[in-house]
This record gives structure tokens, C-alpha cells and sequence, in this order.
């Protein structure tokens, strides 16, 4: 198996620019996620990483031994996803660029539906992230979970002011009505979910449904 050390010993992406590498590099490896190989070779980085930590924890018994320690074992996971997950990913970059057409309805109802499924889902994995660090008091908890998916809701509504060279920054946020669709589902004046944070975040805790 040939190992390759960077993007541009790769043969699909040689002579082509350094963005235009990583451009299609990245929307290969989004379109890869549907192998389970590459589960697998997230799993062996994360052993990996995980192992280094333990290992280093052991040897020095300090903070620092162990950050050494991620840093090694996370260095050998890295390589070893790599050269499982690369000619998965090489099918993609040999794979034409097909671009279509986006066709976007205009279906408030539906929409208003969908940002709430996503509304629901960032909660879940905000709420579950905090108890992963620590976090278990349930009022603390509840409001750390509020306060952080009212953060990310208003960037994604676009109710936040960003720029790039002197640009506005406008996310607008749609729905494929299938994976790699072309059939987008929007509504008139973007995403709201900010406003429906904290009603979310208190059913959801409520009702036992989050985490």
C-alpha cells in the first residue's frame, strides 16, 4: 500500500492549487462518511489518542505526560485513519463534479418543522457534550445547555454581524429533501430557531427527552 504524506502526492490532486486541493480533499471525505471503514479508522484515532493519554498518565503521572502522551497516540491515529480512509476517499476525488442546479421551495410549515427537528438535535448533543465534561447539576445543566444552543442558533439564523473583507457574512439556512439532493426547502426570511431555544430546551429537559 503506498503511504502518502500530503494532499499533493495524491494523483487526483496533483497541479492543482493549495485551496482547490483542500476544497475538494474536504467534499470528498463528507461524502465518504457512508463507508464503514471510515468509522472504523475514527474508532482506531480515537483508541489511539485515548491509549497515548493513559499511557503518558502512567509514565509521568502529570498533566503534562499525558498531554504528551494524546499528542503521540493521536499523531499515530491520525496516520493510521489516514491510510485506511484514503482510498476510500480517492473514489471520490476520481468521481466527476457534478454540479446541478439547486431547486429551493419555498414551504414555511415544513421548514419550521425541520429547524426544529435540527433545534432539538443541537440541544441533545450541547446537553450530552456538558455532562461528558463534568457538568451534572441539572439547573446548571439546563441553563449551560440554553445559553450555548442560543449562541450557535443566532449564528445560524444569521442574527449575528459577521464580515469577511469588508463583506456581510448572510448564512442561510435549507433542508435537502434527500442526502446529496438538489431539492432544497427554505422559508422567506431565513432560519428563527434563536427564538425557540429556551421553550425547546425547558420541553426537552422536562420531559426526560434530552441526552
Amino acid at each position: 500500500m503506498h503511504i502518502y504524506w500530503s494532499l499533493k502526492q495524491l494523483p487526483e490532486l496533483a497541479g492543482l492549487s493549495r485551496s482547490e486541493r483542500n476544497r475538494r480533499w474536504r467534499a470528498a471525505c463528507w461524502r465518504s462518511f457512508r463507508h464503514w471503514q471510515i468509522w472504523v479508522a475514527l474508532a482506531i484515532a480515537g483508541l489511539c489518542s485515548g491509549a497515548g493519554t493513559r499511557v503518558g498518565a502512567v509514565l509521568g503521572r502529570s498533566f503534562a505526560f499525558s498531554l504528551l502522551g494524546a499528542g503521540i497516540g493521536g499523531a499515530i491515529g491520525g496516520f493510521v485513519f489516514l491510510q485506511i480512509a484514503t482510498p476510500v476517499i480517492r473514489r471520490y476525488l476520481r468521481a466527476p463534479e457534478v454540479h446541478q442546479d439547486m431547486k429551493i421551495t419555498i414551504n414555511s410549515h415544513r421548514f419550521d418543522a425541520l429547524q426544529l427537528r435540527l433545534l432539538e438535535e443541537l440541544i441533545n448533543s450541547i446537553r450530552t457534550g456538558l455532562k461528558k465534561a463534568g457538568i451534572t447539576d441539572v439547573q446548571t445543566l439546563r441553563e449551560a445547555t440554553g445559553n450555548i444552543a442560543f449562541s450557535v442558533a443566532e449564528i445560524i439564523d444569521g442574527s449575528c454581524v459577521m464580515e469577511l473583507d469588508g463583506e456581510p457574512v448572510v448564512p442561510v439556512l435549507t433542508f435537502a429533501k434527500e442526502v446529496n439532493g438538489t431539492d432544497l426547502v427554505a422559508a422567506k426570511g431565513g432560519s428563527w430557531m434563536h427564538e425557540a431555544v429556551f421553550g425547546t430546551v425547558d420541553d426537552m429537559f422536562d420531559s426526560g427527552s434530552a441526552g
